[in-house]
């Protein structure tokens, strides 16, 4: 299923007080995750996406994915077999005269199964769960 959502970020939002969306989404396995800048972003308007507190794209900490006319997109597996069903997306612009729209879509494969929830428990350990 591909779910997807628009972030609208004005201009001179800081990283420190970030525009936001909520995407929500139905348990299972996230195998395709991305973000869409259009043309004119010019590497000003910035995104991550977290779930549950924990960043996944991109994947490190701290770190916020751009471009200008570009996609940027993950497409390794990630689980999410228990609640919050979504991910939240964040943003922020540097442009001091524009907002940006950022595109988000998701690609999930419903359900559950056996080798997901065995990744879903590694990465709980990763995380101290």
């Amino acid at each position: 299923m591909l779910y997807q959502c628009e972030l609208t970020i004005p201009a001179n939002t800081p990283e420190t007080s970030p525009a936001s969306a909520i995407l929500k989404l139905a348990r299972g396995v996230s195998t395709v995750r991305e973000v869409e800048f259009p043309d004119g972003c010019c590497g000003l308007a910035h995104a991550k996406l977290d779930h549950g507190g924990w960043q996944v794209l991109p994947w490190t900490r701290g770190e916020w994915a751009t471009s200008s006319g570009g996609v940027v997109k993950d497409a390794s597996p990630y689980p999410i077999q228990e609640p919050p069903f979504e991910f939240v997306v964040f943003g922020y612009n540097e442009d001091e005269v524009h907002e940006h729209t950022l595109q988000i879509r998701v690609i999930m494969r419903e359900g559950e199964t056996e080798e997901f929830l065995n990744l879903a428990q590694f990465l709980d350990a990763l995380r101290g769960h």
